[in-house]
């Protein structure tokens, strides 16, 4: 929601903290995946903190697949191949990140968009012992099993053209 007294978009902001909070590990799993400064930085200091980073995006996606190839690439080359990126076989329309502090899931995909634009609703749930935080762990790292790991940037490959034309959009 809009915080009408700071003209601030709380969930861009939510999603920031769950990433700069997060000590050990991190999960994203996004349709959609922009590269958003704010984001790009947070994550890679995560890594750089010592947070396992874990991403999955869709391998063909029904929009902005060149950008969220390029947000990847990028971002595992700023650590030289050390944050995981992963590859769903299929579209997948989860929007999603599990720390070992929190998880969230909802509508709000990493955009401009999604921010600026859209109503967005998620649900943080703090990550305490209990079976729920269990169970959405255990299907997050189901997931990604099933996904195929990038083990190289070089390996995305995207168009600059059409990364460049999604950007007006996302």
């Amino acid at each position: 929601y809009k915080n009408k007294k700071s003209k601030l978009y709380e969930m861009r902001k939510l999603y920031l903290d769950l990433i700069n909070n997060a000590e050990k590990e991190l999960f994203i799993i996004m349709p959609y995946f922009s590269p958003l400064n704010d984001f790009m930085k947070a994550i890679v200091s995560a890594y750089n903190r010592g947070v396992d980073v874990n991403i999955m995006i869709p391998k063909r996606s029904n929009l902005q697949n060149d950008t969220n190839y390029f947000t990847v690439r990028t971002l595992m080359k700023k650590t030289n191949n050390g944050i995981k990126v992963f590859l769903s076989p299929k579209m997948t329309h989860a929007k999603l990140m599990l720390s070992d502090k929190m998880v969230t899931f909802g509508s709000t995909n990493v955009t401009s968009t999604s921010f600026k634009t859209l109503q967005e609703l998620n649900l943080f749930v703090n990550n305490v012992d209990c079976k729920f935080n269990d169970d959405v762990k255990k299907a997050v790292i189901e997931n990604f099993s099933i996904a195929q790991r990038v083990e190289k940037y070089n390996d995305l490959k995207y168009r600059n053209f059409i990364q460049f034309l999604e950007s007006f959009v996302s």
